[in-house]
């Protein structure tokens, strides 16, 4: 995550479209949809993964945002202390090692956290972001109420209208209180074959309903740059992790 100045520095509401895992579909789908609507997105890394770099460096260039999601993809709750360092650091020599700068952000695969996991993450990543709440007035909040430190974030791995229907409320809810949207979604598909997935017409539906709404589709290092300008004395905590 770069902190520089925003791109965009009008106040209205953002929309920070995030993937787990960094699956095959972040380039092959995500990355050309969002292009064609001038959007960028965040793609949180898996260390250990088989990871097709040329494809990050192309994403990289275009203002794509790579962030961390542990080393292994494990429960973080289930770790040691010297495990649970050994996690973030093995991100960070991944991310060094292929010419990224270190993450600053941290998504907990399967929403693993606690108090314990969050007191050791916070020495090596600024931020970080979890699973979806039940209701999207939860996570959806304006940009004065943003918790820089600990993101909350829309589920939306979209599979049936009923989910559809959810995503585009939170989207109008977003719109009417000139707040903040975070979605996370795993692959992008045709057919759904597991609970991880989201069907290509309604990925493509939410970012046009967003566009339609007003609602600007930025990655995880632009909408900090954002609540940073507009948001100026609430950084004096800001650190840069190991």
């Amino acid at each position: 995550m770069i902190w520089t100045m925003p791109r965009f520095k009008t106040r209205k509401p953002l929309h920070v479209v995030t993937f787990d895992d960094l699956r095959n579909t972040d380039y092959r789908r995500a990355f050309p949809l969002m292009q064609d609507r001038g959007a960028v997105g965040t793609s949180y890394v898996i260390g250990d993964r088989n990871i097709r770099w040329h494809e990050v460096y192309e994403m990289r260039d275009a203002g794509w945002d790579f962030q961390c999601h542990s080393y292994s993809h494990t429960y973080l709750w289930d770790l040691t202390e010297s495990e649970l360092r050994a996690e973030m650091v093995g991100v960070n020599a991944v991310f060094e090692a292929h010419g990224l700068e270190v993450p600053k952000h941290h998504a907990y695969p399967y929403g693993a956290n606690n108090a314990f996991v969050k007191s050791i993450i916070e020495d090596y990543r600024v931020t970080q972001r979890h699973t979806g709440q039940p209701t999207y007035e939860g996570s959806v909040l304006p940009y004065d109420e943003v918790e820089f430190r600990s993101l909350q974030s829309v589920h939306a791995d979209i599979a049936t209208p009923e989910r559809m229907s959810f995503v585009r409320d939170a989207i109008d809810y977003a719109a009417q209180t000139d707040g903040v949207l975070i979605t996370y979604t795993h692959s992008i598909v045709d057919d759904i074959t597991d609970s991880s997935q989201c069907l290509q017409v309604y990925f493509e539906e939410m970012l046009d309903y967003s566009l339609s709404q007003g609602l600007r589709i930025v990655s995880v290092a632009q909408m900090y740059n954002i609540l940073r300008y507009h948001r100026p004395k609430d950084w004096t905590w800001l650190k840069g992790g190991r």
